[in-house]
């Protein structure tokens, strides 16, 4: 009868141990569960056996004297350990996966009381008596749909950090030791329709959107455009540089996000022009080449030639002279590819009188 298994009800164990259950040469062996008392409270474990040792399933509680649950184990033993399930901690988190066999390390996931999850390697540790878990190592936080990536220490970021919102757009960062963004590293913004934003100083909202505050950045839009320099309310002010879907580029001054200022414009087609520019369009003193390499030298208006300007055409005749709108008006000279000369008064690209003497 000693090596058969008993059924036993409050049975005192070596270790001071109350245990009621399947037992074998006096140990808990099959199914049942043991009582133990610790400072202000006790633990209770419920599941299976093997000559004294918890393994296989079961459900270890810490409570307080009064009953009110502090901490629970559900899941499997090895030897004693918990090796696998989930730990539900104090104040409402929980950590789930394999635990090594001191319980001081988990590979799995922590969700704390407000529905964050963390996925990655943790670590035990306590702080003012509560026992916790450190996300350390490569990991994931799902929070509200949105999941960040990254490399955790004690739980801090550290690194580089990628976001991706519950719309889809995302944003890539660096986190300096101290877990917070490193001011100093480029953050990088690509929103649901693609459009890349690079800067220093973006301001994300919670569901993912593109608050740009006034700096310098880098914007790349899903269709090819390319925008870089200062931006204040969203727009370009100040230098900078736009590359359109095609290929055209602008280089220089921008007043809420019009060309305006001192600037150069290069066509895809070959024209270009250097000069200034006024709400978008060439206005003052600048230099073009067109399409054609003919060249134009001398004052604009409205995207025209107006005022006083040369005009090289490309069989090395040219026009020295007053413009109106785009064409010849006024007085001016017109030296022909063989260095003949005509000068007069020009009314909408017409010559039609001599100069006045």
């Amino acid at each position: 009868m000693g090596n058969s298994i008993k059924i036993v009800n409050n049975y005192k164990l070596p270790s001071g141990n109350i245990y009621t259950g399947e037992l074998f040469k006096k140990k808990p062996h099959g199914y049942g569960t043991e009582l133990r008392k610790v400072i202000d409270g006790y633990i209770r474990y419920c599941g299976e056996w093997n000559l004294g040792l918890r393994v296989g399933e079961g459900i270890s509680e810490l409570r307080t004297r009064s009953g009110n649950h502090i901490s629970k184990m559900v899941g499997t033993w090895e030897d004693g350990y918990f090796v696998n399930g989930i730990y539900y901690l104090p104040g409402g988190n929980k950590i789930e996966g394999d635990f090594n066999r001191d319980g001081t390390k988990c590979n799995g996931s922590f969700t704390s009381e407000n529905g964050t999850v963390y996925i990655g390697e943790f670590e035990k540790f306590f702080m003012y008596g509560e026992m916790s878990y450190y996300l350390n190592g490569p990991g994931t936080i799902v929070r509200d749909q949105t999941t960040t990536f990254g490399t955790f220490k004690e739980s801090k970021l550290i690194g580089k950090t990628t976001v991706v919102y519950k719309n889809g757009s995302q944003v890539v960062f660096y986190c300096a030791e101290n877990g917070l963004v490193d001011p100093d590293k480029i953050i990088i913004h690509t929103s649901v329709d693609g459009t890349q934003t690079r800067g220093y100083k973006l301001d994300i909202t919670e569901d993912g959107l593109l608050r740009m505050g006034d700096g310098e950045y880098t914007s790349i839009r899903s269709n090819g455009i390319f925008m870089k320099g200062y931006f204040s309310d969203r727009m370009l002010n100040g230098e900078g540089r736009v590359v359109s879907e095609i290929g055209n580029v602008y280089s220089g001054n921008f007043v809420d996000g019009k060309l305006y200022g001192d600037g150069f414009l290069n066509l895809v087609n070959g024209e270009s022009y250097h000069g200034n520019w006024v709400d978008g369009k060439r206005d003052g003193y600048g230099r073009s080449i067109f399409s054609d390499k003919s060249i134009y030298v001398g004052e604009w208006r409205g995207d025209k030639q107006h005022g006083y300007g040369k005009m090289i055409y490309k069989d090395g005749s040219f026009y020295d002279g007053e413009w109106s709108m785009g064409t010849r008006h006024g007085e001016g000279s017109f030296t022909d590819s063989n260095g003949r000369v005509q000068k007069g008064i020009w009314v909408y690209d017409m010559i039609v009188s001599a100069p006045p003497m």
